[in-house]
């Protein structure tokens, strides 16, 4: 398959597809001029096209979906790894993620779940309208099934029995498409990456990925199946298909300090990672905010010798929680600690003189690490210290590292682990975190290992849920609030300072997220998630 290293599109197919989607009624009221038009464009394309067209849906995927705003900030901020972080008021949108007092109004909600469908639209028209004509047509087709599952499987996640969308909806069925059980949306996410995997290609070895480029693999799909059937509960079929991954001998761990770094870019740890260097002359196109909103917040932090960027808001901050439970677990300040959390005495031997504008919102001491960019991994402009900022740091959105850990689960619910492979899956983990390995572990172990290494990566939440752990774990989250000022005077005793916060804490009704308000408006045929 052809490499896509140029991520801008055609023109005029962006046009009518922004024109054409949308979730509501209204909108879907277009001329039947335009539908024609696109359809005729999708039905004559030729291979340049239909992989301009696919190029465009990697780069949404990045920046409506698993970019900085729409996921790493809210969907983290609903775990008790993180605060939604920054300086902003109870009714910013992400605060409400925190704080569990969400509104059907929420503009993060809205953005998500229109994003979503807007990419699965965009495969819809792909599927269902490309004649297969060519090997690279097939391939396009066979990434678009991909993309659609992926797609499909976080709607289920977030919000439980959402519509299927197996095709382009007419404007009828648009207006009025009731809820789909997820058993059969499962069905057609199994169905689109079985289709998909003998399409897609493989890469040679283990630093092959760079001859594909950012673009999916039939392992990267295999490792997303596994993942849904794991989530079905069919713990021996995803047990079977991850092991394939783990068996092609295609991937392996990096060294801690090289994740989220140009030194893990297209290396054996990723399945599947956005190419943030594809449009390196033009990178302010990329639409990637990741350098803004996950850094420190640069009017309190300033480690002057870390060489971190520090122009940034201050999401996504760490709780005392995990950074706490990190140090147990880990037993200690870890290759791993040092990669995800910085404490303040960290951050003092990183240069700073602690003499800050105080207070740090959302913190208790701890700074997140990960995801926050490097000076040294900037793209060179004039824009060093501003939001501007852009890293070459691609971001991955499936690690071998969670691989080993949805098959180490695998195994040890569906019979304890009798060949002892999901063991070893575990230790790999633990030897590269530069901890002791285990002589045995069971669920408990498990959780603790996927919390302590995926941190940051949006899973936490949906583990609790599926788990049944949410109650326990999220009870009191965003009840309080706290600033951190540093040492107390005179003192090496760290000034943490609580007051109550806005929050309610876990409710059942999180299980699924609210439909966005508007979207029950626009179809009726929607309904809203029970307790919303």
């Amino acid at each position: 398959m052809k490499k896509i290293n140029d991520i801008k599109t055609i023109a005029s197919l962006l046009l009518l597809t922004a024109v054409l989607f949308s979730c509501s009624q209204d909108e879907f009221d277009i001329p039947q001029k335009g539908v024609l038009e696109l359809e005729n464009f999708y039905a004559n394309a030729n291979d340049n096209e239909v992989t301009s067209a696919m190029a465009s849906i990697y780069k949404t995927v990045y920046s409506d979906i698993r970019g900085a705003t729409n996921w790493y900030i809210p969907i983290n901020a609903l775990s008790d790894d993180c605060f939604a972080g920054s300086a902003f008021t109870d009714m910013d949108d992400a605060q409400q993620f925190s704080n569990y007092n969400i509104v059907t109004t929420n503009g993060t909600i809205k953005s998500l779940y229109q994003s979503y469908y807007k990419i699965i639209y965009w495969c819809n028209l792909l599927i269902g309208k490309v004649a297969v004509d060519t090997d690279v047509k097939a391939g396009v087709i066979a990434e678009a099934k991909a993309i659609r599952a992926f797609c499909h499987i976080d709607l289920i996640r977030l919000w439980g029995n959402p519509v299927k969308a197996d095709r382009v909806f007419s404007s009828d069925e648009a207006g009025n498409t009731p809820n789909t059980p997820a058993s059969e949306t499962w069905q057609l996410i199994e169905q689109d990456l079985n289709e998909a995997i003998p399409v897609l290609p493989s890469k040679a070895g283990r630093e092959g990925q760079a001859s594909i480029g950012g673009r999916l693999t039939a392992d990267a799909a295999k490792a997303i199946l596994g993942k849904a059937q794991l989530w079905q509960g069919k713990y021996a079929e995803a047990a079977a298909t991850l092991k394939q991954v783990i068996t092609s001998n295609r991937y392996d761990l990096v060294a801690m300090d090289q994740l989220h770094r140009p030194a893990a870019d297209f290396g054996p740890e990723y399945l599947w990672e956005y190419n943030a260097a594809d449009n390196a002359v033009n990178y302010m196109d990329q639409n990637d905010m990741r350098v803004a909103f996950l850094g420190w917040r640069a009017d309190n932090v300033d480690p002057v010798g870390a060489g971190l960027v520090r122009a940034t808001f201050g999401f996504g901050a760490v709780t005392a929680n995990f950074a706490e439970f990190l140090l147990r677990h880990d037993g200690g300040k870890s290759p791993r600690w040092k990669a995800w959390v910085a404490d303040y005495e960290d951050i003092l031997e990183m240069g700073s003189d602690g003499v800050w504008n105080p207070p740090v919102t959302s913190n208790q001491g701890y700074f997140r690490l990960v995801r926050v960019a490097r000076e040294e991994d900037l793209f060179d402009h004039n824009y060093p210290w501003s939001m501007f900022a852009r890293t070459k740091a691609n971001e991955p959105w499936i690690r071998y590292a969670e691989v080993l850990l949805l098959y180490a689960e695998a195994q040890i619910v569906k019979d304890n682990d009798a060949d002892g492979s999901g063991l070893a899956a575990i230790n790999k983990i633990r030897s590269r975190a530069g901890i002791p390995e285990l002589g045995s572990y069971n669920l408990q172990a498990l959780k603790d290992e996927k919390r302590a290494e995926l941190f940051f990566e949006g899973e936490r939440f949906f583990d609790l849920v599926r788990w049944g752990d949410a109650a326990t774990a999220l009870k009191d989250k965003g009840k309080k609030w706290y600033s951190f000022y540093g040492y107390k005077d005179g003192t090496t005793t760290w000034d943490v300072r609580e007051m109550n916060g806005a929050g309610d804490g876990w409710k059942e009704k999180y299980t699924a997220l609210p439909f966005p308000a508007d979207e029950i408006t626009a179809n009726p045929g929607l309904e809203q998630n029970p307790g919303w």
